[in-house]
């Protein structure tokens, strides 16, 4: 920039210079003082714009990096939204049943196969961001442990008070018989929480436009 910058004042001294031997002897002074002003203007004018461009040129991608970093911002979000209701149903239930003494087994796997190919989405989305999947589970694990698994007991004893019967017409009074009953019955467990599921589903489907 710099050495364009001497690079048009030495072609601009040497157009004034020519000029000025060709018409000195034939301009007025008024006349030679008027077109030393229109010089001036010019040359400073000139001076303006090489100065602004870089300036403005800079505000642009600065801009564009804004842009960019709330684009990303949203992404993150998004990303952790569906992380939030996958571990609840994946890691949460298994959890707080095995405090209750059943391990869930088929809940998981059953969940993972009917969203499968959400979870794709989630984790292909993830690594274009630079971020992986498991870090993202390790923060909602860090950040909403505690509070997920005062919401799964607060929803567990709800359903504890024999309302829920079992396919045999047994009443549910105990978590653990809950357990068992979600084990027992995983689809019938996720249709009950269609909502929280069809938040993470439209979440997967922004994620998607987006791309």
């Amino acid at each position: 920039m710099v050495r364009a910058i001497r690079k048009i004042k030495r072609k601009t001294a040497k157009v004034i210079i020519k000029h000025r031997k060709y018409y000195r002897s034939r301009l007025t002074a008024a006349q030679d003082k008027k077109r030393r002003k229109r010089m001036t203007a010019f040359l400073l004018g000139l001076a303006a714009i090489l100065l602004l461009t870089p300036w403005l040129l800079c505000l642009r991608h600065k801009f564009l990096e804004s842009q960019l970093s709330q684009e990303e911002v949203s992404v993150h979000q998004t990303l952790h939204t569906i992380a939030n209701i996958v571990r609840r149903h994946h890691n949460g239930y298994p959890e707080y049943c095995k405090k209750k003494g059943h391990l869930l087994v088929n809940y998981p796997i059953v969940f993972t196969e009917m969203f499968k190919s959400d979870l794709i989405i989630f984790n292909t989305t993830a690594r274009k961001n630079n971020l992986t999947p498991a870090g993202i589970m390790a923060n909602i694990q860090r950040e909403f442990s505690s509070v997920s698994e005062k919401a799964i007991q607060k929803e567990f004893k709800k359903l504890t008070n024999g309302q829920l019967k079992t396919v045999d017409g047994k009443a549910i009074r105990t978590e653990k018989e809950l357990c068992q009953y979600i084990d027992e019955n995983p689809k019938e467990w996720i249709n009950r929480h269609q909502p929280a599921i069809k938040i993470m589903q439209e979440a997967v489907q922004s994620l998607q436009v987006e791309e």
